[in-house]
């Protein structure tokens, strides 16, 4: 099992067999957990992320992972705060996820293995760069921001959302693209508006 620093550092992705839902967790507490990130924008906007225990299931792809596949008045344990929870005191790990949907979660385990790439996007997005998102036909993707990073073999997407409600931008989805040789990863990105990042500042509650 792979320690979080050895996790954050990574090039490449892990076996899934090398990390778990807990160690995730650890990574997400350790790299991001009450960290807020300001982002001034060349368009003059400034934009401040913060990370909160509500948002890792969400991350993670539980949430959806489950959804259809178990009663809705059981969801609200495979989210927010509860979802949180259950990580931490061992209720939702790989085993019981992959007992609910066997299928779902195989899709989610590129999501999993490529978590590492985070961290590294919120501290440096990629070309300096916010990607407006414009939603083609048949998404499932609704946020205004994307910001990403590379690796070798995965491009990795932090979708931004914004709670018109509370006047807030949040971590709203990870997404993950494989670069081989049909595809150059850039699925979600190639076409879309850029603005340029011209300063970060992180603070840690």
């Amino acid at each position: 099992m792979l320690d979080i620093h050895t996790f954050a550092s990574l090039n490449t992705n892990p076996s899934i067999t090398d990390i778990s839902l807990s160690m995730l967790q650890d990574y997400y507490d350790h790299y991001l957990l009450h960290n807020t990130y300001q982002y001034y924008l060349s368009d003059g906007r400034n934009i401040s992320i913060k990370f909160e225990e509500k948002h890792l299931c969400h991350l993670l792809g539980i949430k959806k992972l489950v959804q259809g596949t178990i009663h809705r008045s059981q969801l609200y344990s495979y989210f927010g705060i509860h979802g949180y929870q259950g990580i931490k005191n061992g209720t939702i790990d790989f085993a019981s996820l992959k007992k609910i949907g066997k299928k779902r979660f195989s899709m989610c385990k590129d999501k999993w293995v490529f978590f590492f790439l985070l961290h590294r996007m919120m501290e440096a997005p990629y070309n300096k760069t916010f990607i407006k998102y414009v939603p083609t036909s048949g998404t499932q993707v609704f946020v205004e921001f994307l910001v990403y990073d590379i690796c070798d073999n995965a491009i990795g997407h932090l979708g931004i959302g914004y709670d018109k409600d509370d006047d807030l931008w949040f971590p709203q989805s990870f997404m993950t693209e494989r670069i081989n040789a049909t595809s150059n990863g850039m699925r979600f990105i190639d076409g879309r508006p850029t603005i340029g990042v011209e300063k970060i500042i992180k603070k840690t509650s």
